[in-house]
């Protein structure tokens, strides 16, 4: 005969523990719920801001980000219209492809060009903070 009481110990034991954890991660989530709604009400209360001291803070920035985004593109070119070349290290990442079953690779690999080289990040920066101005500029009721 199979003795039931040590496995529906055992098997109260796991449900307990499951429970435990379950009620933790409810825990954690409802914390992270009322997180948000902390972030979303200090989100609604920027966007109602209409100070213009903001206002033109917002666009001194905009306009000097493209400013010097316009400036490096202009001034990059003027040694290269100079014949006063040199070289420019810049570094990307390739990706070498698996065989099979093995994996893909990433490699960051480092590559000297000559001239002059606007990198991806510095137009990315740019992007993301006109994004971040017109962005947040477009969302509020007119």
């Amino acid at each position: 005969m199979i003795p039931l009481e040590p496995i529906t110990a055992l098997v109260g034991l796991g449900m307990g523990m499951w429970s435990k954890v379950k009620q933790q991660q409810n825990d954690t989530l409802n914390a992270a719920i009322m997180r948000d709604k902390v972030y979303m009400d200090d989100t609604k209360d920027a966007r109602k801001m209409t100070s213009p001291g903001i206002q033109y803070t917002r666009r001194i920035i905009a306009f000097a980000m493209v400013g010097t985004y316009c400036a490096m593109h202009l001034g990059i070119s003027v040694p290269e219209l100079l014949n006063l070349t040199s070289s420019v290290t810049v570094g990307y990442t390739e990706v070498k492809p698996g065989f099979l079953f093995l994996p893909d690779k990433e490699v960051f690999k480092w590559h000297v060009v000559e001239g002059s080289a606007i990198t991806p990040a510095f137009n990315h920066a740019v992007m993301l903070l006109l994004g971040f101005y017109f962005g947040a500029g477009g969302s509020g009721k007119r």
